[in-house]
């Protein structure tokens, strides 16, 4: 439930941002062209409409054929199809330019993992956009993490060049990936699950992660969005995310974080995942019930017969001999707080939680721009989770974030009967478009229409 996606650019070449709305499984993606009365009329495809099967993760407007046409590059992901389905490819539509588009099949890499994220930028400095795209999770064994892949642009044609990528592409579970300009230490952001924000900087021919030098490498998260500008006016960038909020029975700190250690623990060839939360008797214990980890790994059922036995039962209890040799992933979140991410004068980022308005629920679409004409940059964000657990309870508390920024770093919330900007929904993604009638803004929700909304 993480769609839909919005990307925008200049389809059409009018000097008018039009966008791109992603599409589910069975609903194909679509092209909204601006007119000059502010409208937007959506653009037919016969190439979408066949790719309506897949799944759209993420997408982006630009001209990757040097032809002076806007092109549509789009990622194939969710959870939905068999591991290796020809339904996780990843598309390149050409323009051909009439607005008509064309699926690029020659010369384009063939990958089937499940994708999440993507990012163009010229690395190999030859003059047209290359391609990262980010992988999510490998179908049917969550939180075992998808590769990531990076393609290499010459004039239109591209060649996978994923082993320029650190640890052969397995940067984890990736929800969003951003440009960023640092002291010369990082090209790009990383964001997602069981991950702190993870910076990749392009040097000497290949991929350097350079998370630690940045200060990042002790803030995992649930990080399910990215924003990146120049926050304070000081000519650095830095970073809005969304995470999964503070709203819930379960914590996670710096000394006492969340952890996640998976495997195929009971040799069913299917991947098992025990996720553990400190509480306050300061140790650390599984969040699933005894009932609940039964189910999932019959093999335990011996060890602890009654609730009490189980009740005192931390993770070397439960994985005790063997079983902790089997642990194929180990993850970590220090916190779940929605956050900024200040660059300071030494390159690195001081995190600072954002108001406890923004921290009800989970936020999964950002934006930033100057809400209230006064200079500074304001945050939009929306959010909200209805696909979870009976246990964890249904995230509904965002309706529609404005924070107003003073320039220097510090937000204030704006009411919404202030603001106007009410998204109650579960909203997934934000963009704001220039207009001849001025800035808008559109919102994108999970199973439900757009909304749009204006500036004054």
């Amino acid at each position: 439930n993480r769609g839909p996606l919005i990307s925008k650019g200049d389809f059409n070449g009018d000097g008018l941002e039009d966008f791109y709305i992603g599409g589910a499984k069975s609903q194909a993606g679509a092209i909204f062209i601006q007119e000059k009365t502010g409208n937007f009329i959506k653009k037919n495809s016969s190439a979408l409409e066949k790719d309506k099967e897949m799944e759209d993760m993420s997408a982006i407007l630009a001209d990757f054929n040097g032809d002076g046409h806007c092109d549509l590059f789009v990622v194939s992901g969710s959870n939905e199809f068999q591991a290796g389905s020809d339904s996780y490819l990843d598309r390149l539509y050409l323009n051909d330019g009439n607005g008509n588009l064309n699926k690029k099949v020659e010369d384009f890499p063939k990958n089937t993992a499940s994708g999440s994220a993507s990012i163009a930028g010229d690395w190999d400095k030859d003059g047209d956009p290359d391609l990262l795209i980010g992988g999510r999770i490998i179908p049917g064994s969550y939180p075992l993490a998808a590769s990531t892949f990076y393609y290499e642009n010459n004039k239109g044609n591209f060649t996978d060049k994923s082993s320029l990528l650190p640890k052969e592409g397995k940067l984890g579970l990736i929800n969003d990936m951003q440009l960023i300009k640092t002291h010369a230490k990082a090209d790009i952001l990383l964001a997602g699950e069981w991950m702190p924000p993870t910076a990749l900087k392009f040097e000497d021919g290949k991929f350097v992660n350079t998370t630690q030098s940045l200060g990042l490498n002790e803030t995992g998260g649930w990080w399910n969005c990215l924003k990146v500008a120049d926050i304070n006016g000081d000519g650095k960038d830095d970073c809005v995310a969304g995470n999964r909020g503070l709203d819930n029975f379960y914590k996670a700190e710096a000394g006492q974080p969340a952890q996640m250690y998976a495997g195929d623990f009971d040799d069913n060839n299917s991947t098992d995942g025990i996720i553990t939360y400190y509480f306050e008797d300061g140790k650390s214990y599984p969040k699933a019930t005894r009932d609940e980890l039964f189910e999932q790994l019959p093999l335990v059922r011996k060890k602890f017969k009654r609730y009490k036995d189980y009740s005192n039962a931390q993770i070397d209890d439960i994985l005790d001999g063997n079983l902790m040799n089997k642990v194929q992933e180990k993850s970590s979140c220090e916190s779940f707080a929605s956050s900024l991410f200040i660059q300071g004068n030494n390159g690195q980022f001081e995190q600072k939680e954002l108001p406890w308005q923004a921290q009800i629920s989970p936020i999964f679409g950002v934006e930033l721009t100057d809400v209230n004409q006064d200079g500074s940059l304001d945050i939009l964000a929306v959010g909200n989770n209805a696909g979870v657990d009976v246990e964890t309870g249904i995230y509904s508390g965002i309706k529609g974030i404005v924070l107003l920024g003073n320039g220097e770093g510090q937000f204030e919330f704006l009411p919404i009967d202030q603001s106007g900007f009410e998204v109650p929904e579960e909203g997934r993604d934000i963009e704001v478009l220039n207009s001849p009638q001025g800035t808008y803004i559109i919102v994108a929700m999970n199973n439900g229409p757009l909304k749009q909304f204006q500036l004054p």
